[in-house]
C-alpha cells in the first residue's frame, strides 16, 4: 500500500470542523458520559480532527500525564492481565517479542494496518500514543480512516453479515467487520479469520481496498509528538524502515475503553 501523504506533526494542523454523528452521540448517553467529557482533555481544533478524519494530534502532552490525560477520553485499561496501563513499545525481533504479538509474527519489519485489540469482545475505543524516542529507523506510523474507504451498499453488507472467527489463544468467538450496534469496523488479519463464504469475501474486500494508492496517511514522529486514535473508525500500522530491531525506538501507548464497557475484555 503506498500511503497518500506524509503528515508531519505541527501545531499549526487545525482540521475543518465536522460534529458527532447522531450514533456516536447516542453512544456517548448511553454510556452515562456527556459529549464535552468523553473527549474532555481535547482543544477545540484536536477534538474536531479527531471527528473529522479519526485521528488528533496532541501538543505539550508529557509522559507523566498520559494516564490522567486518558481518563478524560474514558477508562484506562491494560492490554493483558498485570500489564502495566501505559505501556512503552519498542522495535523488537522475533525472538524477543511476545508470543501474540504482532512483533513475534513480523519481527522489526512493517505492520500491517489493523485495529487494535481486535481480539478483545469490544475493542478499545482509543488508542494514544506517545512519542518518548523516534528512534534511527525513520519507523512512521500508518493512518486509515476506514470512512474514506470506498465500499459499495453490498460491501458493506458483507462486512455486516460475513462471519468470522477470532482466534486468540483461548479467546476464540464469532463476530463480523462491521457492528450495527455499537458502530465499530474491527479488522486484524493476524487473529481473524473467515467463518463462511460471505466473511471470506468480507476479508477479501478490505485487503482489496487496503492495497490500492491513497488508502491512508504517514505520521513521521518527533520526540514528544502524542497522537490520539480512534481505534473503532481508523486502522494503524507501522512502515517498515531500515527492518533492523531499534530499542531506541520508544512509543508509549495507552488503550482506553468507553466507561460503559469496564475492564472486562
Amino acid at each position: 500500500m503506498r500511503p497518500s501523504g506524509v503528515i508531519c506533526l505541527s501545531p499549526r494542523s487545525s482540521p475543518q470542523s465536522k460534529r458527532l454523528s447522531r450514533a456516536e452521540t447516542a453512544l456517548a448517553k448511553r454510556a452515562g458520559v456527556a459529549d464535552s467529557t468523553l473527549v474532555q482533555e481535547l482543544s477545540g481544533d484536536d477534538r474536531r480532527a479527531l471527528e473529522t478524519q479519526g485521528w488528533a494530534r496532541i501538543s505539550g502532552l508529557g509522559p507523566e500525564s498520559l494516564r490522567s490525560f486518558g481518563d478524560g477520553l474514558g477508562l484506562p485499561v491494560p492490554s493483558r492481565p498485570r500489564a502495566a496501563v501505559v505501556q512503552a513499545l519498542t522495535v523488537r525481533g522475533h525472538s524477543t517479542a511476545h508470543p501474540r504479538s504482532l512483533s513475534a509474527r513480523h519481527g522489526a519489519l512493517a505492520f500491517p494496518v489493523h485495529s487494535d485489540t481486535a481480539h478483545w469482545t469490544i475493542p478499545a475505543r482509543y488508542v494514544v500514543l506517545h512519542a518518548l524516542q523516534v528512534g534511527r529507523g525513520a519507523r512512521h506510523t500508518l493512518l486509515v480512516d476506514t470512512r474514506r474507504l470506498a465500499f459499495g451498499v453490498d460491501d458493506r453488507q458483507s462486512m455486516l453479515c460475513g462471519l468470522v472467527f477470532v482466534d486468540f489463544g483461548r479467546h476464540c468467538f464469532p463476530t463480523t467487520i462491521l457492528r450495527r450496534d455499537a458502530a465499530f469496523f474491527r479488522f486484524d488479519p493476524g487473529c481473524m479469520r473467515p467463518a463462511n463464504g460471505e466473511g471470506r469475501r468480507a476479508m477479501a474486500l478490505v485487503a482489496a481496498e487496503l492495497g490500492r494508492d491513497a488508502a491512508g496517511d504517514v505520521v513521521e514522529w518527533r520526540p514528544g509528538d502524542t497522537l490520539v486514535i480512534d481505534n473503532w473508525r481508523c486502522l494503524h500500522g507501522r512502515v517498515a524502515g531500515d527492518g533492523a530491531p531499534d530499542p531506541d525506538r520508544i512509543l508509549l501507548r495507552l488503550l482506553v475503553k468507553e466507561r460503559r464497557h469496564g475492564v472486562v475484555s
